[in-house]
Parts: C-alpha cells; structure tokens; sequence
C-alpha cells in the first residue's frame, strides 16, 4: 500500500472506532497499519535526509551526514593553524 491507500485506511477505522468499539481483529488490522504507515513514513523522510546537502560559505557542498564531521574538522584545522 502507499501512504494515501494507508491514511484512508487509518482514517476509516478512526471513523469507525468514534460510532462504535472496533473488535479486536479491526484493532489488530489498525496496529498493523500504523505500524506500516510509520516504517514508510520513517524509510522516507531518512531518504530526503540522506539527498540533502549544506553548502558552504566557500560554495562547497556537503552531504547533511557528513556536515557534523566537516565543521568539527574545521575547527580543528582552525585551531591548529594558529
């Protein structure tokens, strides 16, 4: 399922549970569906995390994982040259 067929399908049992008390095997489904809804929703945001870069002052480009590692290399350069 995609994210939009997964909200629907949250949405409706959401729906559902406010008329009435959901039996177990709604609830169980509705687990199983936030379950996937949030590994989907955790697999695409460390993917547009891991296609985002910083640009620094002097033009370069550096992924966001490598970023920490580059200013602290930095300072250390910075530290050391005086």
């Amino acid at each position: 399922m995609d994210m939009e067929e997964l909200i629907g399908r949250i949405n409706a049992f959401t729906q559902l549970a406010k008329e009435r008390a959901l039996s177990a095997a709604e609830q169980q489904e509705r687990q199983q569906l936030r379950a996937e809804y949030m590994a989907l929703f955790k697999a695409n945001f460390r993917q547009q995390l891991d296609s985002t870069v910083v640009q620094r002052d002097d033009g370069s480009k550096v992924p966001l994982k490598d970023w920490k590692k580059s200013v602290e290399q930095d300072a250390n350069d910075a530290f050391t040259d005086k």
